[in-house]
């Protein structure tokens, strides 16, 4: 098993921390789990909020459903280079919460 984190953009740039930013690769499975605490408080649709680093990134586009803490849903965009956006509304509490697995190259 391999473990890293995702480069949350608010986080690196000094405006929140994630509560949980999981990412673990067994093989060729890898799979995210992700609580962005109030790293993403404000953003709007489109916004870029993750990347995640080469050797864990995806073969393919993901859809992946998720939901502010508030219950209020939207999804996550995720690139085959591995950017990641938030497409729904602007976000209005703190957390955006999601989990995902899928194959990587």
């Amino acid at each position: 098993m391999q473990q890293t984190k995702l480069y949350v953009h608010a986080e690196a740039t000094g405006q929140g921390r994630t509560t949980c930013n999981i990412v673990q690769k067994f093989g060729n499975v890898v799979t995210i789990i992700f609580d962005s605490g109030d790293t993403l408080r404000s953003i709007n649709d489109n916004t870029l909020i993750f990347s995640i680093p080469e050797g864990y990134r995806p073969r393919t586009f993901l859809s992946v459903n998720a939901s502010q803490f508030n219950g209020t849903t939207g999804t996550i965009y995720i690139q085959p280079d591995g950017t990641a956006k938030w497409r729904g509304s602007a976000v209005t509490t703190a957390s955006i919460i999601f989990s995902v697995s899928f194959i990587t190259n």
